[in-house]
């Protein structure tokens, strides 16, 4: 873990360096340095969930981790529970269920449920995942699921990892 992070400070900063001197621009070089890890991310979904993040106020890459692990950044996913969407929204959440497919509207959803069970969770990412996954009463609990957003938070920002596993 720490040579892969390493490696990743080492693509973050060549990124940096060539988007200054090559005219990219700053949300360009996030992506960049984002897509090392998150392959199947496209800039369309990336701008989508970036903005509304900036909006809510909501950590980056805590929200692509969990579209990450719900989805695999596909907008148009559907789970046998009769989730929908990037952030696999169930429709009881939406006013407006038909439009689940949105990317927009789903990130929108997805982001303000991820804060209100991190608030409920204190803050902590372990119950936080599982309340996203399962609900708050869930029996149903996926350690692959909850493993593969805490190695990704991680790895792109280690001191929020650290904050939010206390």
């Amino acid at each position: 873990k720490i040579h892969m992070r390493k490696q990743a400070i080492f693509i973050s900063f060549i990124l940096l360096l060539v988007s200054t001197r090559s005219g990219v621009d700053r949300h360009e070089a996030q992506f960049l340095n984002y897509k090392t890890m998150f392959t199947t991310l496209d800039r369309v979904v990336f701008d989508i969930i970036r903005d509304e993040c900036e909006r809510q106020k909501f950590n980056l890459t805590v929200a692509l981790a969990f579209a990450d692990a719900e989805s695999n950044f596909n907008p148009a996913a559907r789970s046998s529970a009769g989730a929908r969407g990037l952030f696999q929204v169930m429709p009881f959440w939406a006013d407006e269920p038909e439009r689940l497919n949105s990317p927009s509207y789903n990130t929108q959803l997805g982001i303000m449920i991820l804060d209100h069970y991190f608030k409920q969770a204190n803050n902590n990412l372990i119950m936080a995942a599982k309340y996203y996954n399962a609900g708050p009463r869930g029996k149903v609990f996926n350690d692959g699921y909850v493993a593969k957003i805490n190695y990704l938070i991680f790895y792109f920002e280690p001191d929020v990892h650290r904050g939010m596993m206390s």
